[in-house]
């Protein structure tokens, strides 16, 4: 099992322990059901798991607090990981890990941290979650050129736009 099924598994196991545990503490006849009624009754639980869970949505990470959350668990990684050479020790630390399963949420954040001019070693985690990779053969190597590359990305794709152009430290206004 992996990914969203897991949850799914795990949440039908723990239903299904607790209505065990319910009805075995109201009713001392459980222990001569059958295996065809504990079925049924498992079945019956885990239909008032699918009814809760389409009544109940789930709880959606609102922007700022999925800013929150990436900065801390950058300045995790960054800290735990400023001594390591090794990108896939890097990129394997469990702070760079969640950032990565923050989803397409983190895009932004992340080209935002390649605007302000840190380059860290962001190339991985965007790969990981967008599938897709700009760098073109001739840019390997190059942070610079990666970064840029990431950032024009993120303009074709949406997740950048000029209004916030302003973050990008080599940018001047003129006046």
């Amino acid at each position: 099992m992996a990914g969203p099924f897991i949850g799914e598994w795990i949440e039908h196991q723990t239903l299904t322990y607790l209505y065990r545990y319910e009805f075995d503490q109201s009713d001392d006849t459980t222990t001569d059901q059958t295996a065809s009624e504990e079925q049924d009754r498992d079945d019956s639980a885990l239909q008032k798991a699918e009814i809760k869970r389409s009544v109940t949505p789930p709880r959606k990470i609102r922007p700022l607090d999925l800013r929150v959350q990436f900065n801390r668990l950058a300045e995790i990684w960054k800290r735990d990981t400023a001594h390591l050479s090794n990108i896939t020790r890097r990129a394997m630390h469990p702070a760079y890990q969640r950032i990565i399963g923050m989803g397409s949420g983190a895009v932004p954040l992340i080209l935002e941290e390649f605007r302000k001019g840190q380059l860290d070693d962001w190339f991985w985690a965007l790969s990981a979650i967008t599938g897709e990779n700009p760098i073109t053969a001739d840019l390997a190597g190059n942070v610079e050129g990666m970064a840029e590359a990431w950032l024009r990305w993120g303009r074709a794709t949406g997740y950048l736009n000029d209004s916030t152009e302003h973050l990008r430290p080599d940018s001047q206004t003129s006046e």
